[in-house]
């Protein structure tokens, strides 16, 4: 995986396996991500991104994978993806 980043962002709450699957399923919500359950960080977004060349661009990344988690985090919050 050389040239590549991947790129964890914490939900920050419990989700059910079934809402994950919806989630995963709605490209409008986890676009390019999917949620997955990690062992000590619980449910996060996980990004698989080609390696930007520039420092910025990277901390773009970065910043669009945790607005996706806290757009997820509040489309859970609201019920609608249940």
């Amino acid at each position: 995986m050389s040239n590549q980043i991947v790129v964890l962002a914490v939900v920050g709450q419990k989700v059910a396996s079934k809402t994950q699957v919806k989630i995963n399923g709605s490209f409008a919500l986890s676009k390019d991500g999917y949620l997955a359950e990690i062992k000590k960080l619980g449910c996060c977004l996980v990004r698989h991104i080609p390696m930007p060349e520039h420092p910025r661009t990277l901390l773009e990344e970065v910043n669009n994978s945790l607005t996706l988690a806290k757009q997820i985090r509040q489309e859970i919050e609201s019920n609608v993806a249940r």
